[in-house]
């Protein structure tokens, strides 16, 4: 079977095998199949980019993964493909013909990024995914399969405490500090370098010519300087941390009042920076809800395999 994960950044797809029920699996979590190929290409956001490029991205990821194993390419039984965007129905509907015509599909099923997040991080494929990337959402599934989703409206709109709002919020931060709005921060500088020795007078131009991948780029620049203490950075981390838990809080309260919930996390933001996870702790347990497990699922492909091999995953709470 066949696994992506389509993302604003990059799009991962992973050849899988399902383990035979007296296969060891060496340590691993035995509701997971087995990974034997894995191919990465570039991003494939079904809203944010022109259609021909997405498809272009997911075939190229897929034939990545037919081209290491040849053998596989007549013998795929099942594919999942979870996309960034396809919660646009007109754009999943146009997707899904496309991929219903391609010869590695095999029985093919799309959902939204987030929904092969819970399969990938939570044992019992219940709980909360939580994405950070360069957008944000969350998406919720509970035990009985009811779901719901909380955020996702985009850069110019939302996505607070994603990598593009963190950058966004860096270049601010730094501006209001040279107007003498704000206070002093190595963010000028340091934003400086990475814009290629570029000054604050030019960064309106300069960023209104990238993609938010592009700009969210930016963003390990603000957790680096907020990690050596400067405290106009630990201030927008500490607000990102907020914003997700916002997110999380809100679909917790509809679906998971009194009880725990796994948390599956992904996105670099979340997965690469301890203090803005610990942060996000803190504020759930200040809403009530202290018994959270956090999991950082670092290939939500793997998540989208597992529900390739297994037809009640697949389509329970995949909608959206």
């Amino acid at each position: 079977m066949i696994g992506v994960d389509g993302g604003g950044t990059k799009t991962e797809a992973v050849l899988a095998r399902a383990r035979a029920d007296d296969e060891p699996t060496g340590g691993q979590d035995d509701t997971q199949p087995e990974i034997v190929a894995t191919s990465v290409t570039g991003p494939s956001n079904l809203q944010r980019l022109p259609m021909q490029s997405s498809l272009d991205a997911v075939a190229a990821a897929c034939e990545g993964l037919l081209e290491q194993v040849p053998e596989a390419r007549d013998r795929v039984q099942a594919s999942c493909l979870a996309m960034a965007g396809s919660g646009n129905p007109l754009l999943k509907a146009a997707f899904e013909r496309w991929v219903e015509q391609q010869p590695w599909s095999g029985t093919a099923h799309v959902t939204h990024d987030a929904r092969a997040v819970i399969a990938a991080g939570n044992q019992s494929d219940a709980g909360i995914a939580l994405i950070a990337g360069t957008g944000s959402f969350a998406f919720a599934l509970d035990r009985q399969g009811r779901s719901a989703q909380c955020g996702g409206w985009g850069g110019l709109l939302g996505d607070e405490g994603s990598a593009h709002w963190i950058a966004l919020e860096g270049f601010r931060r730094s501006l209001r500090s040279l107007d003498g709005r704000g206070e002093q921060t190595c963010l000028v500088e340091d934003l400086t370098r990475w814009c290629t020795d570029i000054g604050p007078p030019r960064w309106p131009h300069h960023l209104s010519l990238l993609q938010p991948k592009q700009i969210a780029a930016a963003a390990p620049v603000v957790t680096r300087a907020a990690q050596h203490g400067d405290a106009v950075a630990s201030r927008i981390v500490q607000a990102a941390a907020d914003e997700l838990a916002t997110l999380v809080v809100t679909l917790a309260r509809q679906l998971f009042a009194g009880e725990s919930f796994e948390l599956a996390c992904a996105g670099g933001p979340l997965c690469n920076v301890p203090v803005l996870g610990e942060r996000l702790l803190e504020r759930l347990a200040d809403d009530g809800f202290d018994r959270v497990q956090l999991q950082c699922v670092k290939h939500p492909a793997h998540g989208a395999a597992r529900m390739a091999a297994d037809h009640d995953l697949t389509f329970r709470g995949s909608e959206g």
